[in-house]
């Protein structure tokens, strides 16, 4: 099992430059790849961020537009009440 695994591996002589630019090749690819999705999910963890924080800035202004129009309605109907009497 072992002589398979490195009649594989016969041609690649470390000291060989185009087994070098090979490696180098992968090298440079695997880096760039993983920089890339680092950075696909930073920027999907920013948008994220972003639409939580407009859902949490949009649900603060309706309560505050509800409790204000409550607010309003309770103040009328006291005012009515007052009236009345």
């Amino acid at each position: 099992m072992l002589n398979t695994l490195l009649s594989v591996f016969k041609n690649l002589d470390p000291m060989n430059w185009n087994t070098i630019k090979h490696a180098l090749t992968f090298l440079w690819q695997g880096l760039l790849a993983i920089f890339v999705t680092i950075a696909l999910i930073i920027i999907v963890v920013k948008l994220t961020a972003l639409c939580i924080d407009k859902a949490q800035k949009f649900s603060k202004e309706r309560q505050e537009r509800i409790d204000a129009a409550k607010a309003e309605a309770i103040a009328k109907a006291e005012q009515e009440n007052t009236q009345a009497e």
